[in-house]
C-alpha cells in the first residue's frame, strides 16, 4: 500500500483545527498524511489549483463548509460550486449543520459538560454566537474548545450533530 493522504478544505483556522485534532489519531492506521487546508481567504483560482494537485497525486479530500444562510446542503454545494467554478465536487462536500463549533461541543465529555454547566441533546442548530455564550467565565472560546479537544467523545458527537455522524459515515469510523 502506498503513501496515502487526506485532506480536509475548511473554511478556517477553528475548523482545521478541530479536523487535524480529531481525526489525525482515528484515521492513523489508514493515512500517512491528514491535513486541514484553509480556504475562505484563498481566491477560485486557488482552489481549483490545489484540488487538481490533491487529484493529481491520488489523495482522499473531503471540503467542509458551515450551511450558514443557505436553504439547503444541496443549494449549499451548488453556491460553492459556482463560486470556485468546478463541477462534480458535491460528492467530496460536506455541509456543517449548522456551524462547526456544534461539532466541538457535540463530542464534550461528560466531565466538562458537567464542570461547564453545558447541556445540550442536539448541536444541530448551534452557532459561533450560542457556543461563545456556552464559554464558562474566565476562559477564552480558543481554550475551551482546546479543552473540549482533549478528550472529545468520537461517538457522543456521532450522537449529538447529525452532519458530523455523516461525515463519519463516510471516512468509515
Amino acid at each position: 500500500m502506498g503513501y496515502r493522504r487526506l485532506y480536509f478544505l475548511v473554511e478556517g483556522y477553528t475548523d482545521k483545527k478541530f479536523v487535524e485534532e480529531v481525526f489525525r489519531s482515528l484515521l492513523a492506521g489508514r493515512y500517512d498524511h491528514i491535513q486541514g487546508w484553509e480556504y475562505s481567504k484563498k481566491s477560485p483560482q486557488e482552489i481549483r489549483k490545489f484540488i487538481s494537485s490533491i487529484r493529481s497525486m491520488g489523495a482522499d479530500f473531503f471540503i467542509l463548509t458551515d450551511i450558514n444562510s443557505a436553504v439547503c446542503k444541496t443549494s449549499k454545494k451548488r453556491e460553492l460550486c459556482e463560486k470556485w467554478e468546478v463541477a462534480s465536487l458535491e460528492d467530496r462536500m460536506i455541509v456543517v449543520v449548522r456551524e462547526i463549533e456544534g461539532w466541538y461541543l457535540a463530542g464534550m465529555s461528560e466531565d466538562l459538560c458537567r464542570r461547564s454547566k453545558v447541556s445540550l441533546s442536539s448541536t444541530d442548530s448551534l452557532t459561533k454566537e450560542s457556543f461563545d455564550k456556552l464559554v464558562p467565565k474566565g476562559r477564552s472560546p480558543i481554550d475551551f474548545r482546546t479543552e473540549i479537544l482533549k478528550n472529545y467523545s468520537l461517538e457522543t458527537a456521532k450522537r449529538k450533530n447529525t452532519s458530523f455522524g455523516y461525515l463519519c459515515k463516510r471516512i468509515g469510523i
